[in-house]
């Protein structure tokens, strides 16, 4: 059975907007079980680091190219957090910047894994390093590492710094992962015919404009993103990671520092990165036995019984809900819009509900028009009892605040307060058992939306007018955010 840590800093880049990693993990070490009938130089239980896409498991099936024995003195724990970091910075600085001895270079977010790997690079190589990092902590770990200057990647003094320290001459490679106008500021930083690695990816997909005026003095900029140099060039990337680990078994690099945890405390590793408070890298090993949890007890009622309406329930939350009430058996589930037309994939979607044993009914009914929704209920309950009600409805009319009249406002309203109202007096005098639940939201813009009056009055009026259960003790839930529901 192998065994294969995780790096669970490399998951990140699944959590990015259009990133190109198909799944959660990137890296793993482990022993191989089995190989193809093509594969040459590698054999069953030969250790092994490798990069896979969803490293996140127990077993991968991985390419050739993307992987490297192990050198004898490193663990699989050492080993995982070796192949982004270190291909990342060995292609950057050696690759892409032909570092030389002499050179200085500046490393932005030294303690972080690639910043560590980065400084180890330079340092092999003969460079002069200049790191940054956030805290006093780190700030002290990198100067411990040996790094010959060190500065506050928080505050925009560091270039300043730089040039200070450089004697106005500026640096000959930046390793940045800042954003905004500390990018700006760190190339500035360099020296004529200098050489600039962008790892960020937030300037990125912001699209930051960047003026051309620094590159007149022979500047290079590179963008790098390691995920998309395996996918693309497979020799290149074979080549420069069998260069990573063979400077590790001649003992010129050395692991970073790391933290493991045990499979079945994932949660708390990702609390961790969530947090930024781990140095280098956070390993996950899986659990030596798969683990059974037990479900937690459905402490929400959902009868099997009788209907489920849900109101704004063909797309978005409100249809959302229905598969959630789906999969705690409920049997009968009416989604009710103003429109009562269903998108494509949500059509697909209630097929598959029926093809369950849901019996899935859709119907346009303008909850605001009271005598509309009182002949909707008299038919449904004819058929059987209305256990539960979801009240999801919303339309959605975005603009400025200049732009905010009346008639936008009570459209908004309409379907929230208005109908509200109309479905307390509808619904109250049917059920004898009922569980209601409302959602409601407000949505605040960097821009001021009038969304957000809309949103609060909504809460207001829930609040004067309760939920059938707040009246007869029945189940109700009143939910303070939702997802837009489009009609």
């Amino acid at each position: 059975k192998s065994s294969l840590p995780q790096d669970v800093k490399s998951v990140s880049v699944a959590l990015t907007p259009d990133n190109a990693g198909p799944g959660l993990g990137m890296e793993c070490a482990g022993t191989i079980v089995r190989t193809g009938p093509d594969v040459e130089g590698l054999a069953v239980g030969d250790r092994v680091l490798a990069f896979a896409p969803s490293a996140f498991a127990s077993h991968l099936v991985v390419k050739t190219f993307a992987v490297s024995k192990l050198p004898s003195q490193l663990s699989f724990e050492d080993a995982t957090t070796l192949p982004v970091a270190f291909l990342t910075a060995y292609y950057s600085l050696v690759h892409l910047a032909r570092l030389e001895a002499g050179e200085t270079v500046l490393i932005h977010g030294g303690a972080g894994a690639v910043g560590l790997a980065a400084m180890q690079i330079a340092k092999h190589r003969g460079a002069i390093v200049i790191a940054t990092a956030g805290s006093g902590e780190k700030r002290a770990l990198l100067r411990s590492l040996g790094a010959d200057f060190v500065c506050n990647s928080r505050t925009l003094a560091f270039a300043e710094e730089v040039m200070s320290f450089t004697d106005g001459k500026g640096v000959d490679v930046v390793v940045n992962s800042l954003a905004g106008e500390a990018m700006i500021r760190s190339m500035d930083c360099l020296r004529p015919f200098g050489r600039f690695i962008e790892l960020g990816k937030r300037d990125f997909y912001a699209n930051t404009h960047l003026g051309l005026r620094p590159l007149r003095r022979n500047l290079s900029y590179f963008g790098v993103d390691i995920d998309q140099l395996i996918g693309s060039h497979k020799a290149l990337s074979h080549q420069l990671f069998s260069d990573v680990v063979s400077h590790f078994a001649e003992g010129d690099f050395s692991p970073l520092p790391h933290r493991v945890f045990d499979g079945a405390h994932i949660a708390e590793a990702f609390r961790l990165m969530q947090r930024a408070g781990h140095i280098g890298k956070i390993v996950v090993m899986p659990a030596r036995e798969a683990s059974v949890s037990e479900p937690p007890a459905n402490t929400f009622p959902v009868s099997d019984e009788g209907w489920h309406v849900i109101i704004g329930g063909t797309s978005g939350f409100g249809f959302a809900t229905a598969e959630w009430l789906a999969d705690r058996n409920a049997r009968h589930i009416a989604l009710i819009s103003r429109s009562g037309r269903l998108s494509d994939s949500v059509a697909t979607q209630v097929e598959a509900l029926r093809e369950k044993g849901v019996t899935v009914e859709v119907s346009a009914v303008d909850v605001t028009d009271a005598d509309a929704l009182e002949r909707f209920v008299d038919q449904l309950g004819s058929e059987r009892p209305i256990k539960g009600i979801v009240h999801a409805a919303m339309v959605l009319d975005d603009r400025l605040i200049q732009r905010t009249d009346q008639e936008s406002i009570e459209s908004v309203l309409r379907p929230k307060a208005g109908s509200w109202r109309s479905t307390i007096c509808c619904f109250s005098r049917r059920l004898r058992r009922c569980s209601a639940t409302r959602a409601s939201s407000t949505m605040l813009r960097r821009m001021p939306m009038s969304k957000a009056s809309p949103g609060a009055c909504t809460r207001r009026d829930c609040r004067r007018s309760p939920l059938p259960g707040e009246r007869s003790k029945m189940p109700a839930i009143s939910l303070g955010t939702s997802r837009p529901t489009r009609d």
